[in-house]
């Protein structure tokens, strides 16, 4: 008899936590207001809403709708890879072959090749808390300074092998 209790204990037990950690997940698409279904990358904004970089332009989403900014509203391309926020809160945006623009909240402004970038092709960017913002393209790394882009080489040849 003790054992039959002490199984039964041990069945509660082990469903207690399955019980506790139930979510509510919510799926978004195309229907409701996501500019493309395939998303590359996103970050939260410290006032709540998500930023999303698909092959469809940019889309913020409030918890509720999506807001979507593409070419039309001054994107240099709907093709976004990388995101990221700085210190001052605005966003930073890396596109598949079109350099990367940043968002103040009411315009972008673009950076490329003629900004110093060593290629339009962002496969990352990073805004440091320190300001600096670092970007990398096909064809190397690159941080901003006063403005511009500068490429950050290493100091001998790489390795091979």
């Amino acid at each position: 008899m003790p054992l039959r209790y002490a199984a039964l204990a041990l069945a509660l037990c082990a469903a207690w936590p399955a019980v506790a950690q139930r979510r509510n997940i919510q799926n978004y698409g195309v229907a409701d207001g996501l500019p493309q279904a395939h998303v590359y990358d996103m970050v939260q904004d410290p006032a709540g809403p998500l930023w999303l970089g698909t092959d469809g332009g940019l889309s913020r989403f409030d918890g509720r709708t999506f807001t979507n900014y593409t070419t039309a509203e001054g994107l240099p391309s709907n093709q976004i890879r990388e995101i990221d926020l700085d210190a001052e809160g605005r966003l930073w945006i890396g596109f598949a072959n079109a350099g990367v623009a940043v968002f103040d909240g009411r315009r972008f402004t673009p950076y490329g090749t003629a900004d110093g970038l060593p290629s339009d092709q962002v496969l990352a960017v990073n805004a440091r808390a320190d300001g600096t913002v670092w970007v990398g393209t096909g064809d190397g790394a690159a941080r901003l300074r006063e403005g511009r882009f500068e490429p950050v080489r290493p100091p001998g040849p790489l390795p091979l092998g």
